[in-house]
């Protein structure tokens, strides 16, 4: 084999040199060698000769994915791949030679992209806009002191490297590196600039908003500074024989997280995000590190005939210092007394003036059958991928208040759970489903003013059934009045805020969510369409790709993502997302497909798809309806379409004022006097 020399060497598809040309130029900028082919036409024994010389002698090898190369089933970057996974069975497995780069939202399950690839980390960088930590890291896998056996050796470089894979810190670096990095940083924004203005397709200047730099993932929030008055409390572990305890260990966690996120004083991680790490193996240090706590509670239970052992621990993350562990053993009647007891012990441990003064409420149900059969509705809301999960997680809670009609969590969680229901989900017309949530939220308050999940459920209610702004807000400051810690309550408060137009508000208040929730998909998914609906589409995708980390089986993820590259002026990339989405029955897929064909001119497969909504569902789909005539230019019948979802009271009518596909009617006199009667027209 020929020596190797320092360099990267770029594979990619034609289609995609304007990616690779800005990739090329930020890793040259910063001192990197790297072999890029430019050539207009490529082939002929003496090209394919020096490109197989190229891939056999270089360091890296960077294959740039796409939906371009997904679509190719045929091109010569597919003979570099191979060549280069064939050279990579020779190198030591300590080495990095493969570096997939992804430069969309192609998945990582691509089942045309190399099985080799697949088992790596892959780096996305949209467009192909490098990042300097991503430069950063290309320049210490080509360092020559990199030592065998180091992690960075072993794994691709990726998007986010795990806590014991840090990169070195620019301060560290040597003063040509440190140069380098920063001339990088100036490349990529300039070739960024001529790129999108001169190699591609004009774009509106509302779609080039810069991507910050702050975080890993574009659309998520900085890592959250540990505060000692933060705790993450874990899944109890079920430690039981039969290993029948799992609902109630679950249980014994939230009772403890209510108990201790009722006050402003202390910062609690909302259950979504601490049961993430239920069945996982990590060790204290980095479970609180990627939840940004100072504190860990952990426990299990243990039941034996109608006798419990319940052990509790709690940990200072730093050290591992147990701060403080008790033992009870109670008979199974007597648990909530027990709850009560932890929860107490831990607020001292914790010296917060809050939990150990004042008594603290707790709603709950004496009925063990209600209880259990809410905690399994709970279980199911935290995945919540496919519509038979929302069917069976309302039945559940509809048996659990058969078992007890006065149990005022389970009134606000069917609530909460049938707002996000839709109409072609078949569990009823979207009027229904609003009038039994509503039915339930006023249920959940009149058992329990002081639930913040009631206000909550109520003020979803205002804002999309109602369209009472104002007073969605005031629900909404409640819930998080009686819980600091509501992260639902902070995201709405950010869908609010992008709905009336101000984007800043609405992204620091996802952002508040995701600091309180960290691994909870759904409140990415929720950053995601504030991100879309501000224009910030490289970000949104970004958002929507962690979503899908944190939850690959998303339900409707790639219809999502196509409605992103309609939005962006990319039909193409739009329809070959919705040709990976399972469901292409519904009626956002026909929107979704109406307005890429139109981008295409295919006008009889558009017209096909819009008259197919027409036909199918006027009634529901009105707000879509009006989104294809609007994307047509044709303002007349996309203004009797918005009447009609006006009429209809469409809830998606909500978005309407910052909805990026209706930017040619938005300067109508017409759309003026359709958001005044809609009570947006105000910031």
């Amino acid at each position: 084999m020929a020596e190797s020399s320092k360099a990267v060497f770029l594979s990619y598809a034609s289609e995609d040199a304007p990616a690779a040309a800005r990739l090329c130029a930020a890793l040259r900028a910063a001192g990197i060698e790297v072999w890029f082919d430019q050539s207009e036409l490529r082939g002929g024994d003496a090209w394919d000769n020096a490109i197989r010389k190229q891939i056999k002698a270089c360091t890296l090898f960077v294959p740039l994915i796409s939906v371009n190369t997904h679509a190719r089933v045929e091109g010569y970057f597919r003979l570099e791949w191979k060549l280069a996974i064939d050279r990579s069975h020779s190198i030591a497995p300590d080495r990095t030679f493969l570096l997939p780069v992804v430069i969309d939202r192609t998945p990582q399950e691509d089942d045309r992209v190399p099985d080799r690839f697949r088992d790596l980390q892959w780096t996305r960088l949209p467009a192909g806009e490098a990042t300097p930590a991503f430069i950063q890291r290309v320049l210490q896998l080509l360092a020559p002191e990199q030592s065998p056996g180091s992690s960075q050796s072993r794994t691709a470089v990726g998007v986010r490297p795990s806590s014991s894979d840090k990169p070195q810190s620019p301060s560290a670096l040597p003063r040509s590196v440190r140069a380098g990095l920063l001339l990088a940083a100036i490349v990529v924004i300039a070739v960024g600039f001529f790129a999108r203005n001169r190699l591609l397709p004009p774009r509106r200047a509302a779609d080039t908003v810069p991507v910050p730099a702050q975080t890993a993932h574009s659309g998520s929030p900085a890592p959250p500074a540990a505060t000692d008055k933060s705790i993450a409390v874990l899944a109890f572990t079920d430690m039981s024989e039969k290993h029948d305890q799992e609902y109630f260990s679950d249980g014994l966690s939230e009772e403890l997280i209510n108990r201790l996120a009722q006050n402003a004083g202390l910062k609690v991680i909302a259950r979504t995000s601490s049961f993430q790490f239920k069945t996982k193996s990590e060790d204290v240090r980095s479970i609180a590190g990627k939840l940004g706590v100072a504190n860990i509670l952990e426990g299990s239970v243990r039941k034996s005939g109608d006798k419990l052992r319940i052990t509790a621990q709690l940990i200072r993350a730093s050290d591992g210092v147990h701060l403080w562990s008790n033992t009870y053993d109670r008979k199974l009647d007597d648990v909530f007394k027990v709850q009560e007891q932890i929860a107490g012990t831990v607020a001292q441990a914790l010296r917060v003036s809050l939990l150990g003064d004042a008594p603290q409420r707790i709603t709950r149900t004496p009925n063990l059958e209600a209880y259990n059969l809410y905690l399994q509705a709970l279980a199911m809301h935290r995945r919540a991928n496919e519509v038979s999960e929302f069917v069976t997680e309302i039945d559940y809670l509809h048996r659990a208040l058969k078992a007890d009609p006065t149990y005022a969590p389970a009134w606000a969680l069917l609530s909460i759970r049938l707002g996000g229901a839709q109409a072609d989900d078949g569990m009823g017309s979207v009027h229904e489903l609003n009038a039994e949530a509503r039915r339930a939220a006023e249920r959940a308050l009149e058992l329990d003013p002081m639930l913040s999940d009631g206000h909550t459920a109520m003020g979803r209610l205002l804002v999309e059934v109602d369209w009472d702004f104002a007073g969605a807000e005031r629900q909404f400051r409640e819930a998080l009045k009686l819980d600091p810690n509501d992260s639902r309550a902070q995201g709405w408060l950010g869908t609010l805020a992008a709905w009336k137009g101000d984007q800043e508000t609405g992204v620091h208040m996802m952002n508040e969510s995701i600091r309180t929730d960290p691994a909870n998909p759904l409140r990415y998914q929720d950053l995601s369409l504030i991100l879309y609906l501000a224009r910030k589409y490289s970000e949104a995708l970004d958002a929507h790709a962690h979503m899908l980390d944190l939850n690959p089986g998303a339900h409707r993820n790639h219809l999502f993502v196509a409605w992103i590259h309609v939005a962006m002026g990319e039909p193409a990339a739009a329809l070959t997302e919705l040709d990976r989405d399972p469901d292409r029955s519904t009626q956002f897929q026909d929107g979704c497909r109406a307005m890429a064909y139109d981008a295409l001119g295919r006008k009889q497969e558009a017209d096909a798809a819009l008259a197919s909504m027409e036909k199918a569902g006027a009634d529901s789909n009105a707000y879509l309806i009006a989104l294809v005539y609007a994307s047509r230019n044709d303002l007349n019948r996309a203004f009797q379409w918005l009447d009609r979802a006006y009429l209809d009271h469409n809830p998606t009518l909500t978005t309407v004022k910052v909805d990026p596909l209706l930017r040619n009617v938005q300067s109508d006199p017409r759309f003026k006097a359709l958001l005044v009667k809609l009570k947006l027209s105000g910031n």
